[in-house]
């Protein structure tokens, strides 16, 4: 370690877990005792003919091709560099690996001679014929490009009219999630194919954000699927691009109002109404009366609960002066539709 500015040279790497201790010989070499398991290195104070550096492996994350192979170096008269890579699949080398490729030693034009894979290992080598000088490598590079990998549509979520209240139900909010093993920018197409349809009908395409508001009040009444294709070609060649696909789960698309059906008897005064409400597709959420076209009225099914399709209500007035009237009743669906259905009955 050069004190004044700290730079670090390696000068011997040992297989040995620890060095113990150090003599100094009076030829000028250093005895090292080493432990773990025990053993004796002399670090001799002139150059070898040969020395060689092994890198640690190198992880790209994914199996990737590999380009140049550029490196710094000083090589004065009768010294070289040479530099041989191998490569695997696996993080620590063994038989699986490929061999040593051919030592190289033009750095402004070698490759990196090795099979297409995940992990890599250089090895430089440095050999000198004059023992008053010595080689030297200062940086090297290796140039790679990760093998392209399918995105991958994790999660799409559609809205189900039957299990939630929207806020604004003919306008359907999709949302997915989706990941790219190379990390690129993603677009997607969406498209919706109604059951019993063939086809998939286009509503975007080159689609750059991961959620999409619908109207669908210009579709027809069915239970619908929205497929979503994510694309990776903004950071591709065409012909290497890659898409991958997910198919939501069904959603209703429902303009029909609720069926509304309802008979009145009047009994001391009062109206007894019975009523039953159906829609085609979803479930029913509120209803309410008016009489005579006053304040409306809420009123709950039989059972207590909006959680179908189906309805039967029960319910009566208050005491009524005698007269005719005009009772209406009004459903709501959970796709935001409205039905009604009115009778008219006389107090005596």
């Amino acid at each position: 370690v050069d004190e004044a500015t700290r730079e670090r040279t390696e000068v011997a790497r040992l297989d040995h877990g620890q060095v113990l201790s150090l003599c100094r010989r009076r030829d000028g070499s250093v005895v090292l005792g080493a432990g773990d398991p025990g053993g004796l290195y002399v670090l001799e104070d002139r150059r070898a003919a040969r020395g060689t550096m092994l890198s640690d492996v190198l992880d790209t994350k994914l199996v990737s091709k590999w380009g140049a192979l550029r490196w710094e170096a000083e090589t004065p008269a009768k010294t070289s560099v040479s530099v041989a890579v191998r490569s695997g699949n696996v993080a620590e080398p063994d038989d699986t690996w490929s061999d040593w490729s051919a030592e190289q030693t033009d750095a402004a034009a070698a490759v990196i001679a090795a099979p297409p894979a995940r992990f890599l290992q250089y090895r430089v080598s440095l050999s000198t014929e004059d023992p008053s000088a010595t080689p030297s490598v200062r940086g090297l590079t290796l140039l790679y490009q990760t093998t392209n990998q399918a995105p991958e549509i994790t999660k799409v979520e559609a809205p189900d009219l039957n299990a939630v209240n929207l806020d604004t139900p003919r306008k359907f909010k999709f949302k997915w999630t989706a990941v790219d093993g190379n990390e690129d920018d993603l677009t997607y197409a969406l498209s919706i194919r109604k059951d019993g349809w063939k086809g998939w009908m286009q509503l975007e395409e080159d689609f750059d954000k991961t959620e999409y508001e619908w109207d669908s009040t210009t579709t027809p009444d069915g239970i619908y699927h929205l497929k979503v294709v994510a694309s990776d070609r903004k950071d591709n060649p065409d012909a290497e691009a890659l898409t991958g696909e997910k198919v939501s789960g069904p959603f209703v698309v429902c303009h029909t109002p609720p069926a509304v059906k309802l008979k009145a008897t009047v009994e001391a005064g009062r109206a007894a109404v019975e009523a039953s409400a159906a829609s085609p597709l979803v479930r029913l959420t509120s209803a309410s009366y008016t009489l005579n076209g006053k304040k409306w009225m809420s009123v709950f099914p039989a059972d207590g609960l909006f959680d179908g399709s189906a309805k039967t209500f029960q319910f009566k007035t208050e005491a009524l002066k005698p007269g005719t009237y005009v009772l209406v009743l009004r459903v709501r669906d959970a796709a935001g539709n409205v039905g009604s259905g009115d009778v008219v009955f006389t107090v005596e």
